[in-house]
């Protein structure tokens, strides 16, 4: 099964050439003043492939939830690694994979993002709505 290399929260993401623009990079606390809010993110994902995971349509599955499970957003992207012979047999061919979307937010806490790579959960990355003063661009239209 192809594995996630990493994964990265930030305000918006973009991916051309399997190369990766990110703005807001990093955060695991978004601050906001009030609720209930949308707030605009992006997610990054990088897979590595295998030789003979490579050639074939893999799903990647993005699950947002808050702490008790409730789920907010679920997001799909398919993706078919390519695989170059003049690569190592011990080479991984890399894809990235950006999201950007609206979470609609009901209540200050732990939430998560859930990565799952062909039904298999990769990765869970939790992430803290808190209440206070924010510039995020979410509240500026007020």
């Amino acid at each position: 099964m192809p594995s996630l290399d990493f994964a990265l929260i930030a305000e918006h993401v973009r991916v051309e050439k399997n190369l990766a623009y990110v703005i807001a990079g990093g955060t695991d606390v978004i601050t906001v003043s009030q609720l209930p809010i949308g707030i605009n993110l992006g997610l990054l994902l990088r897979i590595s492939s295998k030789r003979a995971e490579c050639g074939r349509l893999h799903r990647v599955e993005v699950l947002v939830q808050d702490e008790d499970g409730e789920r907010l957003i679920h997001l799909t992207a398919t993706g078919t690694p390519a695989w170059k012979e003049e690569w190592p047999i011990t080479w991984e061919s890399k894809q990235m994979f950006g999201f950007n979307f609206g979470l609609p937010v009901a209540r200050y806490g732990i939430h998560e993002f859930v990565v799952l790579i062909n039904d298999s959960q990769a990765k869970t990355l939790p992430f803290e709505v808190a209440r206070g003063h924010s510039s995020h661009q979410s509240e500026d239209a007020e």
